[in-house]
């Protein structure tokens, strides 16, 4: 009886995993905490929607990562590693570590630190969306978004070559 129906898996994709699930579930948790400190800093309470759906997500990625975990490989595991990998993607990396870390902080601090002209910084930044980079830890932890989401996209390139590398091995055999 054939086994191509049977998911296999390396050491390395396993633990590729667990670091995707890990940095997203981290930078999921970094923006709520950055967007709940900046609804009582700035008096925003609508910055709170961010946790509507970080929080959800983070809660997604944890439940589908230990689903996975569980085993034995079949249809669910696989559907459990592409919404981790799915979620942590496009939530962690591609929003709050490209748009919330990357633009919305990383860029908007380089804008005011070069003195952009303040028509510019409008244009691009206007409030009360944005504010002004004058709290250090709001800044801080919307620069720090970066580092997770960045983590969690190498260890998605290394999981999904690992993967084509053990399905590669199997066709091969």
């Amino acid at each position: 009886m054939p086994d191509d129906h049977i998911h296999h898996e390396s050491i390395e994709e396993r633990q590729q995993l667990a670091r995707v699930a890990g940095y997203g579930i981290g930078t999921l948790a970094l923006t709520t905490v950055h967007h709940a400190y900046g609804a009582y800093a700035f008096g925003a309470l609508w910055r709170l929607h961010v946790a509507v759906v970080s929080v959800p997500i983070a809660g997604a990625v944890a439940i589908a990562y230990a689903r996975y975990r569980r085993g034995p490989r079949g249809t669910l595991e696989t559907i459990s590693f592409y919404t981790v990998v799915g979620l942590t993607l496009v939530a962690a990396v591609a929003f709050f570590g490209g748009f919330e870390g990357a633009y919305n902080h990383v860029l908007k601090d380089a804008f005011y630190l070069a003195d952009a002209p303040p028509r510019v910084i409008q244009q691009l930044f206007p409030r009360p969306t944005y504010e002004p980079p004058t709290d250090l830890f709001f800044e801080v932890t919307g620069i720090l978004h970066v580092v997770p989401a960045a983590l969690a996209a190498i260890a998605i390139w290394r999981l999904l070559r690992a993967k084509s590398t053990v399905s590669v091995i199997r066709h091969a055999a």
